[in-house]
């Protein structure tokens, strides 16, 4: 892969010029496109340059690092919080960090991360049919926002097998059996979700193509992976047909 873009956002210029020749330094194939002292320059930073990692301060003046997601829809980066304080490391994974160091940062522990992160950003996602579509797709590293009553949870795209709406909730289920409920309606969430293979079958359910394990095309329903049963709506079948056949082998 071509080199990881990052910005560093602290509130201490030391540590921002510290961080900085700590990367350039020790972590080769990353290199720094930017430098801010707090959240608001932050959020323009990472809009304006797109990078692809981020080392996020978290106690800050007005805002905390956490407050960052907030003002994204989707997280298409990877976010390690740089910290003096233990105490935010169960907060910041389940915010969707990749990884965490504590202050004074150890430079194995900065390489270790870095490293983690060039190969899940390697990795291969799923394979479909044709190389050139391959191309265009978000990468695995895409992630979107999820608000919950009590926080923000980061999720994965390609992680999700299928979501269920009720009511003014939706709830997402994961393939490794996880589920969330979000405050958000299935409507936004699709829209959310528009640049990934997932699509509406019914008034309730939208799933990840990638996961049909057997489509009962006579009683139109859908075996997913986790031999979840689900039935296509009349009105959705000519959709789902074309999908279907497009996206699996």
């Amino acid at each position: 892969m071509s080199g990881l873009k990052a910005v560093i956002i602290d509130d201490e210029k030391r540590n921002r010029v510290a961080l900085k020749e700590m990367v350039e330094s020790f972590c080769e194939g990353v290199k720094i496109i930017g430098l801010a002292e707090n959240v608001l320059e932050g959020v323009d930073l990472i809009k304006s340059k797109k990078p692809d990692l981020i080392f996020l301060d978290i106690e800050m003046p007005q805002h905390s690092g956490f407050n960052l997601i907030e003002h994204f829809d989707t997280i298409d980066f990877d976010i390690v919080f740089t910290t003096a304080y233990e105490q935010y490391a169960i907060r910041a994974f389940k915010s969707g960090a990749t990884g965490y160091l504590l202050k004074p940062i150890n430079i194995d522990e900065l390489i270790e991360v870095v490293e983690k992160i060039k190969i899940k950003n390697t990795s291969n996602v799923f394979t479909i049919t044709s190389e050139t579509d391959q191309d265009v797709l978000p990468s695995k590293s895409s992630r979107v926002i999820f608000p919950t009553q009590k926080e923000f949870n980061f999720v994965k795209p390609y992680d999700i097998l299928y979501l269920n709406s009720s009511e003014k909730l939706t709830t997402i289920y994961l393939k490794n059996g996880a589920e969330l409920t979000t405050s958000k309606p299935l409507n936004a969430c699709l829209e959310m979700l528009q640049d990934f293979p997932l699509v509406r079958i019914n008034r309730n359910n939208v799933i990840n193509l990638k996961y049909i394990s057997e489509y009962k095309k006579g009683d139109a329903v859908l075996v997913l992976e986790n031999k979840k049963e689900l039935s296509i709506g009349r009105f959705y079948k000519e959709d789902v047909n074309k999908l279907i056949g497009y996206f699996i082998k």
